[in-house]
């Protein structure tokens, strides 16, 4: 696993918020924070003003991290091109692309303009989308939770930052229709959905409990839309977590369900694009963690 976190700054407020999630993120996780800066190709006569912007964001991270006790080892990098493959080439060598967002789906400032949603479906680590008011008090990891291989590994990834943060894991579910009559009703049609719903999530908890036993865990069962219930349901949550495809979407593409989610995001979302392998299977299935697959974490020390 890369061991740096990629966050896009631009001196806008989206991208400031980002960055301090970012940070925090790498404090807790003992990451390097690369701050990463893209200017126009016709812009190297503004590498000045570009610098101020990197200088900027180093500042703030040494006021309100380095100096207040945190370890935080901090690279600055400077790229003239085309934002969104800048990002993607970013990705290459990162556990983790960081970018601010407006939640009305548009990434303020000039550096990462709307095309921003592209950037999970070309990104080769999990990406993270910050809104603005990520900043608001927030508890809790929402999971939206789906039979897909990306799916899989969303589940696998939220449980295992749920442990490492301690903090309630909610498992979401969306169906669509009309609840049974009563309890006897047939289980057929929207009915059949609910109880698929409920099933999945049953199966879900359980193996979950195998491989984290000490998790909380929580089941939401939601009559929405699949993008609207994981918005109702991270309204208040610390991090929403979803697969980069869905079921029935392409595996490697971007699926309807997050390209609606982050359009109206209200929590930082972690969008998984990593882990759908066999390591997944093996966390899920609940096995003895000497008997899971592990992927080797590097870095340097903070100068």
């Amino acid at each position: 696993m890369a061991h740096t976190i990629v966050v896009g700054v631009d001196d806008s407020s989206p991208s400031l918020a980002a960055l301090r999630w970012a940070a925090r993120r790498a404090v807790a996780t003992g990451q390097r924070i690369r701050i990463l800066h893209v200017s126009g190709p016709e812009a190297v006569s503004q590498s000045a003003e570009a610098g101020g912007a990197l200088r900027r964001a180093r500042e703030i991270l040494r006021t309100e991290f380095v100096c207040q006790g945190h370890r935080l080892d901090i690279e600055t990098r400077l790229v003239f091109g085309r934002p969104l493959p800048a990002l993607v080439e970013a990705s290459l060598d990162a556990s983790l692309v960081v970018v601010g967002t407006h939640k009305t789906g548009f990434v303020q400032g000039r550096v990462f303009g709307s095309r921003f949603l592209q950037l999970p479906a070309l990104a080769h680590s999990d990406v993270a989308f910050v809104p603005d008011s990520s900043s608001l008090e927030r508890e809790g990891i929402v999971v939206g939770v789906d039979d897909s291989s990306y799916g899989r590994a969303a589940l696998a990834f939220a449980a295992s930052e749920a442990e490492r943060s301690r903090a309630e894991l909610t498992l979401v579910r969306a169906w669509k229709g009309v609840a049974p009559a009563h309890e006897f009703a047939p289980a057929s049609g929207a009915e059949g959905a609910l109880a698929r719903a409920e099933r999945l999530l049953d199966a879900a908890a359980e193996r979950l409990r195998g491989s984290h036993p000490g998790l909380t865990i929580r089941r939401r069962i939601l009559q929405r839309a699949t993008a609207e219930a994981l918005v109702e349901a991270s309204g208040r949550c610390a991090l929403l977590v979803v697969g980069a495809s869905g079921e029935g979407a392409q595996l490697g593409a971007l699926g309807p369900v997050v390209h609606d989610t982050l359009f109206n995001l209200v929590a930082p979302t972690i969008v998984v694009r990593t882990g759908f392998d066999a390591a997944t299977e093996i966390a899920l299935a609940g096995a003895a963690p000497g008997e899971r697959m592990t992927q080797a974490a590097g870095g340097r020390s903070a100068g």
